[in-house]
């Protein structure tokens, strides 16, 4: 038998649970954070955006429309033989015990809600009005540079004896391991061609790297995708002949690859320019972006910097006041709110555009409306005006918005 610990209030249960610590359920989804603007009014379901646009989505409910991808990956292989030594450890059959890789905590309410105060006792969390906060952004992890295997595995045993449930056994392979695959697409607009040319252009980038696979929090999984060659079909012509010099006819061209890769890219980035901020000239300048591609830079950050708070820190450098007891520090005790990547990398962050007028501490409900897209991306939008301020300027977004600083204290 076990003992059965319950909640009620006004004569009606509200919950009950194995143990004495549970927790309460909120009274309202989390999912009532998300922006109402980025649902369907009428079906109340997100509307699709360009990814899902170019990769297909699936719906849970029955009566959703469904959408196949238009996108195909191949898989990738491993230039090396299996025979080769590939792996980080230095031999195929073994596996090594990273540090823990541990799921992400929604419950920390303070790094995944919008905050408008650094007042530990002012915090909005979930049990919050639902126009008062919005759910903040993307997770992402920070590259630290070229990683050693001393970072990743974990070298204390007694740890993974006594908490052997929560490690993971992985066989990783050695830096500047590369691989070769292919991506196809089909009846891709320009835009939307244009939205993948812009992400592999990153990522042919020497400053930048992507993430792939598990690991990332440890500074694993940066990959660069390099030597990258467009080939596009013309059907029309491929049709009017069968063969060509004894092959089958292809019709694949690269003649212009380079004007149309710049082409495609500046029609994607012109798109979504003249919904977000026509003033803008290059959307990397976007203050997500921005944001966006300092979490993507190569080296990124120190493996101190890039770490996951401690709940017993005893080193140095620590969030909050070290002590030393014995028993460490326990980061989340003030519930710290999560700095923004510009912050991180002491680069200034007022991560709202100039034509925005309003403080952060004014949170507003008026969002910019989202991308709707049903079958092919428009080339031009039919009417903006009901994404401008009075002003000419864009909509105030708290999703990207940062709490004011505190006063100073004065002396």
């Amino acid at each position: 038998m076990h003992p059965i610990f319950y909640l009620i209030e006004d004569g009606k249960l509200v919950f009950f649970g194995h143990t004495m610590m549970f927790r309460l359920p909120y009274e309202q989804s989390i999912k009532k954070f998300i922006p109402n603007n980025l649902y369907n009014s009428e079906t109340q379901q997100i509307d699709v955006d360009i990814a899902e646009a170019i990769f297909g989505f699936i719906r849970h409910k029955k009566q959703s429309k469904e959408q196949a991808g238009r996108v195909f990956f191949s898989d990738a292989k491993c230039q090396k033989t299996a025979d080769e030594d590939i792996w980080l450890s230095g031999d195929k059959t073994k596996s090594i015990t990273p540090k823990i890789l541990a799921s992400p905590k929604p419950t920390t309410f303070q790094h995944y809600l919008v905050q408008d105060s650094d007042n530990e006792g002012n915090l909005k969390h979930y049990a919050s009005q639902s126009n008062e906060t919005v759910i903040r952004g993307h997770k992402l992890y920070w590259h630290q540079g070229e990683t050693k295997l001393s970072q990743i595995e974990e070298s204390d045993k007694t740890k993974i004896a006594k908490s052997p449930l929560q490690y993971t056994g992985i066989k990783p392979i050695k830096p500047d391991i590369s691989f070769d695959f292919a991506i196809r697409f089909e009846n891709l607009s320009s835009v939307e061609l244009g939205s993948l040319l812009w992400v592999l252009n990153i990522a042919d980038d020497d400053n930048f790297r992507l993430s792939l696979g598990m690991g990332k929090p440890l500074g694993m999984g940066a990959v660069k995708i390099s030597n990258q060659k467009l080939w596009l079909s013309d059907r029309q012509k491929r049709y009017q002949s069968l063969f060509s010099d004894n092959y089958w006819a292809e019709a694949n061209g690269l003649d212009s690859e380079r004007e149309i890769r710049e082409k495609c890219v500046q029609d994607f980035e012109s798109y979504i320019l003249e919904y977000m901020n026509p003033s803008v000239k290059q959307l990397k300048d976007l203050p997500r972006i921005k944001s966006l591609l300092t979490m993507l830079t190569w080296k990124g950050v120190s493996e101190h910097s890039g770490r996951y708070m401690e709940i017993a820190r005893n080193q140095e450098p620590c969030i909050s006041e070290l002590k030393r007891n014995g028993k460490g520090t326990n980061e989340y005790n003030k519930r710290p709110i999560l700095p923004t990547p510009l912050q991180v990398m002491n680069i200034s962050d007022n991560h709202k555009f100039e034509e925005s007028s309003t403080p952060s501490s004014e949170i507003s409900r008026n969002f910019e409306k989202p991308i709707k897209k049903t079958g092919q991306l428009k080339d031009k939008f039919q009417n903006n005006s009901d994404r401008r301020n009075s002003d000419g300027g864009i909509s105030f977004n708290p999703a990207i918005a940062r709490p004011q600083k505190p006063p100073k204290p004065k002396k």
